[in-house]
Formats: C-alpha cells, structure tokens, sequence
C-alpha cells in the first residue's frame, strides 16, 4: 500500500483495478472484511500480483447489489 494516498472525490478519478486497501476507504469497509468476501467468493475480486484486486466496474456492479 502505498505511504500516501490520493483523496478521490469522483469516481472518474478512480483506477480501473482498485486494490482492497483503496476500495476499504472507499466504501468504509476494513480491508479484513473485504479480503474474506473475495476469498469467499462474495467479492469478484482476483489475485494480482500478489495482491487482490477488483475492477471498477465489477466493483460499482458489487456496491449497487448491497
């Protein structure tokens, strides 16, 4: 994770792969929960490089099923 992190206040602004640690800021989330519902399979996220990643668009798909 990196030391600082850009604030994104539109989702324009937000990568097309978010990693868990972004996503968890973005949705108030912990990192912990989110890493459970991608190994479980809730979350469409993959392992990238050694790291799990989401789409952006999986992600918004994800976020307005809640």
């Amino acid at each position: 994770m990196p030391k600082s992190m850009k604030t994104v206040t539109n989702w324009d602004d937000v990568p097309l792969y978010i990693d868990l640690p972004l996503l968890a800021t973005l949705w108030g989330f912990s990192v912990d929960c989110l890493k459970k519902k991608a190994q479980s399979g809730v979350l469409p996220a993959k392992k990238m490089y050694g790291e799990w990643r989401i789409s952006k668009e999986d992600a918004k798909k994800y976020y307005d099923s809640l």
